[in-house]
This record gives C-alpha cells, structure tokens and sequence, in this order.
C-alpha cells in the first residue's frame, strides 16, 4: 500500500514539497542544468509575466521585464541565495520591472 504526501499549501501560493524542487532546481541551474531552468520556467513564468503586466500596465514592458529576469537568472544562478528560489525569482522580476520603470 501506497502512501500520499500531501503538499502543504502555502499563502503564497506555493507549496513546500513544491519549493522545495524550485530550490533543487535553481541550485542545478547555477551549474548550468537547462533542463532545471526549463523547470524553473514553466512553474513561475506565469506569475513573474502576471506580476509584471500588473506594475507595468503594459503587456509589451512586462513581457520585456520577464524576459530580462530570466537572463539575469540564468547568468546569477550561482551566486544566488539558495532555499529560496520562489522569492528569488519573483525579487530579479520586480527590479526588471524597475529598472524599465525607471526608463519610461
């Protein structure tokens, strides 16, 4: 017989079975694992290019903001804070947002 973990749900939105892997996957993406940054993607894309759309009321700039946080991602993974993937990313998201902010 089987058992299920259930993951516990988190007020972000988030889960900590489900972090947890964000955090294993931000780790690997430091070492250059395009398979976890893949990962990392599809789970939080969604929510950075919503946060984004939401602070820039433009669909063009938020796409933009979500792109640049993913490069700045990709080329900081290994000096980022680890255990903490979901607020990491979120957090390279806003200052994209802000540094376009601050152009317009």
């Amino acid at each position: 017989m089987s058992t299920v973990v259930a993951e516990r749900p988190r007020a972000d939105g988030g889960s900590e079975s489900g972090d947890e892997r964000l955090d294993a996957d931000l780790v690997l993406v430091g070492s250059g694992d395009r398979a976890a940054l893949s990962r990392l993607y599809d789970a939080l894309s969604p929510t950075m290019f919503a946060l984004a759309l939401r602070l820039l009321n433009r669909e063009d700039r938020a796409q933009e903001a979500t792109t640049h946080a993913w490069l700045t991602i990709w080329q900081c993974a290994p000096r980022l804070p680890q255990g903490r993937a979901r607020q990491t990313i979120l957090a390279a998201t806003v200052r994209s947002v802000s540094k376009l902010a601050e152009v317009e």
